[in-house]
C-alpha cells in the first residue's frame, strides 16, 4: 500500500481485512495522490486538505524523504476545516480529543511519519488487528491483488475500484443532492458513525478484497 493521509474508504477497508500492511517508502514520489491529501465533505461541498510538502531531490524524491513544509500555517487551516464540517456530527465530540492534538503540536519533518502516526491511531480506534511495516527497497509491481499500491486515487478516471461498488450509505452531516457522498476520508465516517465505523469498513473490505479473507 501506499502511504495516505486519513485514507479514503476504499484503502481503510483493504486495511481492515489484512493482517499486515507494507506500507511503500521507496517509490518515486507522484503528486495529486492520497499521500498527503484527504477529502471531506464541507457544508461548500467536497473538499480537499493537502499537506504541503517539499521534495528534498525534487522529481526524484522518494516517498519516504518527503518532508512536510514548514512554510505554511496548514495544521490550524486543516482542524478549522475538519472542526467546522464536522461540529455537527454525531462522534464529533467522541473523537475530537482523538484527533486535534495532531494539529496543535509541531508535526515530524517526514510526511510517513505524520500519516503512519494519524493511521495507527485511528486504526487502533477501529479496533483492527493489524501490523504495519515499511519497504526497504522499491519492487515492481508483481501483477497479483495484494500489490495495492496504485489502486486508490483522487482522480476519477484512475478510481475505478471504488466507483465500481456500491458503498451502503450512511448519514452525513452536508449530504447534498443526490444525498450520500461515497469513498471519503475516514474521519467522515468515524464522526458521522463512531463505534460502528470498523464494522463498516470490515463489511466493505470483505466485499472489495476476498482475496484477503482465509477463514
Amino acid at each position: 500500500m501506499s502511504t495516505a493521509y486519513f485514507p479514503p474508504l476504499d484503502y481503510m477497508s483493504a486495511a481492515s481485512v489484512c493482517s499486515s500492511l507494507l506500507v511503500e517508502h521507496h517509490e518515486t514520489y507522484p503528486k495529486q495522490t492520497w499521500r498527503n491529501r484527504c477529502r471531506l465533505l464541507t457544508a461548500n461541498g467536497v473538499l480537499d486538505l493537502v499537506i504541503p510538502v517539499v521534495r528534498p531531490s525534487g522529481r526524484h524524491s522518494k516517498t519516504g524523504e518527503v518532508l512536510i513544509s514548514s512554510h505554511l500555517p496548514w495544521q490550524k487551516q486543516h482542524w478549522r476545516t475538519i472542526a467546522s464540517a464536522y461540529a455537527n456530527a454525531p462522534f464529533f465530540l467522541f473523537y475530537e480529543d482523538l484527533i486535534r492534538p495532531f494539529y496543535f503540536r509541531p508535526p515530524p519533518p517526514l510526511l510517513t511519519e505524520w500519516n503512519d502516526t494519524l493511521f495507527l491511531e485511528i486504526s487502533g480506534e477501529l479496533g483492527f488487528d493489524l501490523e504495519v511495516r515499511h519497504s526497504d527497497h522499491f519492487r515492481k509491481p508483481e501483477g497479483h491483488g495484494m500489490d495495492l499500491r496504485y489502486s486508490f486515487s483522487p482522480k476519477a478516471r484512475r478510481n475505478i475500484l471504488a466507483d465500481a461498488f456500491q458503498w451502503p450509505a450512511y448519514p452525513q452531516v452536508f449530504s447534498p443532492p443526490p444525498g450520500f457522498v461515497p469513498n471519503l476520508s475516514v474521519v467522515d465516517l468515524l464522526f458521522n458513525t463512531g463505534p460502528d465505523a470498523g464494522t463498516y469498513l470490515q463489511a466493505c473490505g470483505r466485499e472489495l478484497f476476498p482475496q484477503f479473507i482465509t477463514g
